[in-house]
């Protein structure tokens, strides 16, 4: 584990960028049939939302293992979204239980605050009440739940990748993606002020735009969506970069992946 300069947060976005750039139509694609397959995992009777939590970690690194190959010059394909659960099935579902316990703790705790409107919502879908809107009960659960799921999430950041790539257990390496996250607290703050600033630039000059030229809602609408489906994978490609940079492989010529130990 390395501890990296602030400036590395702008190189990640940088360097995720140009990996995006390589193969575009290929990303995008890729994306969106993540994108359609845990809505679809999602719509499951009863244990949809559920599951598709449990599959994060492993979906997380078969999107890694697309940047390493795309790095390496090939193009993204869907296949690599189920090829980490060949090589390391059993410890990404427990980190897929874990993750899923944790969030639902979080949620339970934001419920002292506005009576579950807040889980309510993530959990069915529900809207939240107008009085729980009103009152301010619902945004302060929402505050709640960020700052519980916070070192939950630097726990989890980089613990995928670690138990798959470096064959760690996973308490070891939920414990080393907490610290390297803290440790490196400076790059991640400047990652996403950096991300942060430039989605909202872009959104305000979609709306800017589109207001000039007269388009309507759904035409706005569409250009936002179509902004979210090409930064999606720019940003995926982003964090194989931190991982790298703050993890980096033993031998520089190969990546410590499963498809370089096969």
């Amino acid at each position: 584990m390395r501890i990296v300069p602030a400036r590395n947060g702008w190189l990640w976005l940088k360097q995720g960028w140009a990996l995006f750039r390589r193969h575009p139509a290929e990303w995008i694609l890729l994306m969106l049939f993540f994108m359609l397959s845990s809505g679809a995992i999602n719509w499951i009777p009863a244990i949809g939302p559920y599951l598709a939590s449990i599959l994060i970690p492993g979906f997380s690194v078969g999107l890694m293992l697309a940047c390493a190959g795309a790095e390496g010059g090939h193009a993204p394909h869907p296949r690599v979204l189920i090829v980490s659960f060949r090589h390391s099935g059993k410890p990404l579902l427990t980190l897929g239980v874990l993750y899923l316990l944790g969030m639902m703790l979080t949620l339970v705790a934001s419920s002292a605050v506005d009576d579950g409107a807040l889980m309510q919502q993530m959990l069915s879908g529900t809207p939240p009440p107008e009085p729980a809107l009103k009152d301010g009960s619902y945004a302060a659960a929402m505050g709640l739940t960020g700052l519980l799921a916070t070192p939950m999430l630097m726990a989890f950041w980089f613990s995928p990748l670690l138990v798959s790539w470096r064959a760690l257990g996973v308490g070891q390496a939920l414990f080393y993606s907490f610290f390297a996250s803290l440790r490196n607290w400076r790059g991640f703050f400047l990652y996403g002020l950096i991300l942060f600033a430039g989605l909202m630039v872009a959104s305000l000059t979609i709306a800017m735009l589109g207001v000039a030229a007269g388009a309507g809602v759904a035409a706005m609408r569409g250009a936002m969506l179509g902004l979210a489906i090409v930064m999606m994978p720019a940003v995926t490609c982003s964090f194989y970069y931190s991982y790298q940079d703050i993890f980096p492989p033993d031998n520089p010529d190969t990546q410590n992946t499963p498809e370089a130990q096969d």
